[in-house]
């Protein structure tokens, strides 16, 4: 099933698995109503997180899947549709972000075909930054 921004992968009606996406141009705009509500509501108005993503790019954030449903192929599929849907959407690159310290998670996504672009400092911590390019 496909969301506004979400893919969302259904098992006999159950929600087992998600993808939230976005074109890295639109980060700063998607960003203003989380800031709002953190400087309205903790009074933390100067939150420098740095930027995950940028502009050309089709960005993968917050791929998840249920603890009892993982090692089925679920967030391999929801990568794959995103990759489809990022070009769909006429995009070239898709990124991502995930932690150093995450072998299995890198090892994923390179047999996926995605390869570390650099470092990313986000949110203190360092992140390799991931792309796929679209041919």
């Amino acid at each position: 099933m496909q969301l506004r921004d979400t893919l969302v992968f259904e098992e006999e009606g159950k929600v087992l698995g998600s993808l939230n996406t976005y074109d890295g141009a639109k980060l700063l705009e998607l960003r203003k109503p989380f800031l709002a509500y953190v400087a309205a509501h903790y009074h933390a108005s100067d939150l420098n997180q740095g930027t995950e993503t940028e502009a050309g790019e089709f960005y993968l954030d917050s791929i998840s899947v249920k603890p009892s449903a993982q090692g089925k192929g679920i967030g391999k599929q929801l990568i794959k549709a995103g990759i489809d849907w990022a070009k769909k959407l006429g995009h070239h690159t898709v990124g991502l972000l995930v932690e150093q310290n995450n072998e299995n998670a890198v090892k994923l996504y390179q047999k996926m075909g995605f390869f570390i672009q650099n470092e990313k400092q986000f949110m203190g911590g360092l992140y390799h930054h991931m792309i796929f390019k679209i041919k």
